[in-house]
């Protein structure tokens, strides 16, 4: 092989180098900006799971205090009952 033709060779891989490095550059650059995009999604997903964990935190004592509040009505309906049977009891005795 004469040295012209070595050179057009290392030339040619040199191009083909070349082309492919730019190919690469740009789809580096495409990836990278993806990646911001999908970060900026994550962090969107991360805010909004927080928010519903709060808010499933105070949907949860919400709940309770609901449960409180029934619990307390049906010990103070529990209490008038024996109120109105103790007070029927002192009548009988009185009469």
């Amino acid at each position: 092989m004469e040295i012209k033709d070595k050179l057009e060779s290392i030339e040619q891989r040199i191009n083909s180098l070349g082309s492919a490095f730019n190919a690469l550059k740009i789809e580096n650059n495409r990836l990278k900006v993806e990646s911001i995009v999908l970060r900026s999604r994550i962090d969107e997903q991360e805010q909004l799971i927080n928010e519903l964990e709060n808010k499933n935190v105070h949907l949860h004592i919400a709940k309770s205090d609901d449960i409180k509040a029934e619990e307390s009505d049906n010990i103070r309906k529990k209490i008038d009952q024996y109120i109105k049977e103790i007070d029927k009891c002192i009548e009988l005795l009185n009469s």
